[in-house]
């Protein structure tokens, strides 16, 4: 037997082109003899291609695509994968009060393992004060900084003195601005002289580029103290972590239960779906 911890993962019912979450069972499927199995489960899943995603490799030089063994009938206790066998071989574990699932010859999946979800983020429904400005890519330079000044000036109008800007443009232009200095902590000081704002171009992954204003610089050096050796040009290539310094560790201070809520929401949306990890 496989044992799993709860909400470990889930298996997938596929239907083309829907993908149904049908039972939490396990992260990896594994075959085990019904012989000796005690008898009562919980939960019968009949009817389906369950595939093991197992030693088997998935593609094998000269042949069609695998993905393991492939059986039609699967049982579950206790968050467990107990047994997987013919319809037959399953149905005689049930106990009166088994619940059954057909699944009329769908195709039955491992969870899916996702290993760039970003799920250390949140929700924005959760926290509309912290709702982010976005600026659309484009080729142009000169449209791309006229947007993010018309956004932080609308924004300042919107906000009262004191509360957080932040501007997240997207593309090599607005990357190009922030890194060759053509958008300046100065520029970010006179567009928003009561306001701390966060400009951070986020669509080059580790090469984003951010620039912050003088009211955010001064925030966030008083919360880390390690900010006051660097210098604008230090920071500028370390958009994605100085951007989660300013959200976990200023704008969030004092809500983790909340951002933990919120973060939980956020995974099982994920689950929902298939992704289990």
């Amino acid at each position: 037997m496989f044992k799993i911890r709860r909400f470990a993962a889930y298996v997938l019912v596929v239907s083309p082109p829907l993908i149904r979450t049908v039972a939490l069972v396990g992260c990896l499927l594994c075959s085990v003899s019904t012989r000796g199995m005690a008898q009562g489960v919980d939960l019968i899943v009949l009817n389906g291609k369950i595939y093991t995603v197992d030693e088997k490799p998935l593609f094998q030089k000269g042949s069609s695509p695998t993905a393991g063994r492939v059986f039609e009938a699967m049982a579950i206790r206790n968050d467990t994968i107990t047994a997987l066998g013919t319809n037959e071989e399953i149905l005689k574990l049930a106990a009166p009060d088994t619940k059954r699932l057909d699944v009329q010859g769908r195709v039955v999946l491992p969870g899916l393992i996702d290993s760039h979800s970003h799920q250390t983020g949140f929700l924005l429904e959760d926290f509309p004060e912290l709702t982010v400005v976005r600026i659309p890519p484009s080729a142009d330079k000169g449209e791309v900084r006229k947007q993010i000044e018309e956004a932080i000036r609308k924004k300042v109008q919107e906000t009262k003195p004191g509360s957080w800007i932040v501007v997240r443009p997207i593309g090599d232009a607005a990357r190009e601005l922030i890194l060759f200095t053509e958008i300046t902590r100065a520029d970010l000081d006179r567009w928003a002289p009561n306001n701390p704002v966060e400009l951070n171009e986020t669509g080059s992954g580790a090469n984003s580029q951010i620039v912050i204003n003088t009211k955010a610089r001064e925030i966030a050096e008083r919360e880390l103290p390690g900010l006051k050796k660097l210098s604008d040009h230090d920071l500028k290539g370390d958009g994605v972590m100085l951007d989660k310094n300013i959200l976990q560790d200023i704008l969030l201070q004092g809500r983790e239960q909340d951002y933990s809520k919120s973060l939980k929401k956020l995974l099982i949306a994920g689950l929902s779906t298939g992704t289990t990890t």
